[in-house]
């Protein structure tokens, strides 16, 4: 921006239906304000789906959405016939042409995985060696001569880049280039591997964890006899082959075996929550060295169980809430690093920020075990510690499955940041029912609420049965004397009056 290097803060979009004439005006504007809502500034365009309306561009265009645009090639090797090359072009020249006047594409890319298929993932094996030598060289000619030639003669100028990623898993990341990195998930390795230095990218064009839908979301295309993740239907709306062991695996590392069906699928958003958050967090801490992470997936094309941090019915899951917080142009981050705790203050603005860093250490009572305030200047496009403090002097304090750590970066009256670090992982943190204090009051778009506790309350969801809206705060954590305000977003404010609001913390869900 001007010259000054920017971090992107976005996810990968795809199409937004199995069939593309079905999507309006409106869930083009949804899906950009769903972007926008969570401090996002870059969408990647994937190479699997198609080059978008003009609608999609003038809308990044007006709302200040950078985009990764790919060429619409994906995870294969293509022919290098003549008749195929001619065709191409000419696709190539047409879209060019139609797109290179919008301001928000900031990268063209020549295709998605293709490379990285080709030399990580054996395709060349497949081949004698005559037809592997021909089939590089059409991918070549393709790749780094023709798309060159018709962005140099149509759009002089733009960025190109021929292939993401550059790198995928399993060997060093941190060289160059960029990244998609299946180590979670596909590779089912634990989320803290992508805090390994070796796995830090200069830029993470793609990540991702799935989670199942809303329940709303899952009544409307299941019966109650549909109600299991073994069903023919739930199991027909997971696509990857191994889909649920994937998330109960992680589950079982990360959380308490939920109870029935129901929490399985909130207990899969604070999983994919949980760890894609903590991934962001990660790549944001290391700026300058890694500028950008994109994780996947923003939306959905069809309901099923999937990377996605907004549903088909565009719920949001607990993820987006999550994107909200640590895609923030402030964030506080405290993390443990060899037996510091260090906590980061990221500022994306491009001014410096004069600040108060509070912290304190509370058990889950809501008393105070420790507590520390330092004034502090935050250093314009930035991260770094701001404060340090060794493990063992703060787990003295206190039992760390009951103690959490409470980071808030200050500006006179204003909260400009503010995060919770947990010393226990989610299946051991020592939690019991609490008791919700609950304020209803009746505002211009729905209902205000206030909400009040006498202990932890965690993952705190929230929902009406039945009526369509949106809470602004979703999924949070609520420590006792506190005092959170949201909203419940809707039309049906009439069907409120007669409808329980239904509140459900994570030790309900086991």
């Amino acid at each position: 921006l001007n010259g000054v290097p920017v971090f992107m803060k976005g996810a990968n979009y795809i199409p937004q239906d199995m069939f593309l004439t079905r999507v309006t005006k409106a869930d083009y504007e949804g899906v950009i304000k769903q972007a926008t809502d969570v401090n996002m500034n870059m969408l990647r365009v994937w190479g699997g789906g198609f080059y978008e309306n003009d609608i999609f561009y003038n809308l990044c265009d007006e709302q200040g959405v950078l985009v990764w645009q790919d060429f619409m090639f994906a995870c294969a090797m293509y022919p290098g016939d003549d008749a195929f090359f001619s065709n191409a072009k000419q696709e190539f020249i047409e879209n060019v042409k139609r797109l290179r006047n919008h301001p928000s594409i900031a990268i063209w890319c020549g295709n998605n995985e293709n490379y990285i298929g080709w030399k990580d993932w054996k395709w060349s094996k497949r081949y004698n060696d005559a037809d592997s030598t021909k089939v590089w060289h059409d991918y070549l000619n393709l790749y780094e001569k023709l798309i060159p030639d018709v962005l140099n003669a149509n759009a002089p100028g733009v960025i190109y880049w021929p292939s993401s990623p550059k790198h995928g898993w399993g060997y060093p990341v941190n060289t160059d280039g960029d990244v998609h990195y299946w180590g979670i998930w596909h590779a089912q390795e634990p989320f803290e591997e992508l805090a390994k230095t070796t796995n830090i990218p200069r830029f993470m064009s793609e990540y991702g964890f799935q989670s199942c839908t809303d329940f709303n979301s899952i009544k409307k295309f299941t019966k109650p006899e549909d109600w299991s993740t073994t069903s023919p239907v739930m199991k027909l709306h997971q696509k990857h082959r191994i889909g649920y062991p994937v998330i109960d695996k992680y589950m079982d590392w990360y959380f308490k075996k939920p109870k029935d069906f129901k929490s399985y699928l909130y207990v899969s958003q604070l999983l994919q929550s949980f760890g894609i958050g903590y991934g962001i967090e990660i790549h944001r801490r290391n700026m300058p060295f890694c500028m950008g992470t994109l994780y996947w997936q923003i939306n959905d094309c069809y309901p099923v169980a999937s990377w996605a941090s907004v549903d088909y019915y565009d719920q949001w899951k607990a993820l987006h809430y999550k994107v909200k917080q640590v895609y923030s142009d402030i964030l506080v981050s405290p993390f443990e690093e060899n037996g510091i705790l260090k906590v980061y203050i990221i500022n994306d603005k491009l001014e410096n920020i004069k600040s108060t860093l509070a912290l304190k250490l509370l058990d889950f009572n809501g008393k105070k075990l420790w507590e520390s305030k330092k004034e502090i200047t935050i250093n314009q496009n930035s991260s770094k510690p701001y404060f340090e403090i060794p493990m063992e002097e703060l787990k003295k304090l206190g039992d760390t499955k009951s103690m959490v750590l409470k980071a808030q970066v200050l500006q006179k009256q204003s909260m400009l940041s503010e995060n919770l670090y947990y010393f226990s992982l989610p299946k051991d943190l020592n939690l019991k029912n609490p008791q919700l204090s609950i304020q209803k009051t009746k505002v211009d778009d729905g209902y205000e609420f206030k909400f009040s506790t006498n202990y932890l309350a965690k993952n705190l969801y929230l929902n009406f049965e039945g009526i369509e809206g949106f809470f602004t705060e979703n999924y949070f954590d609520l420590l006792p004397g506190e005092i959170k305000t949201i909203r419940f977003i809707t039309k049906s404010t009439d069907k409120i009056e007669n409808t329980a609001l239904e509140s459900i913390t994570l030790i309900d869900s086991f």
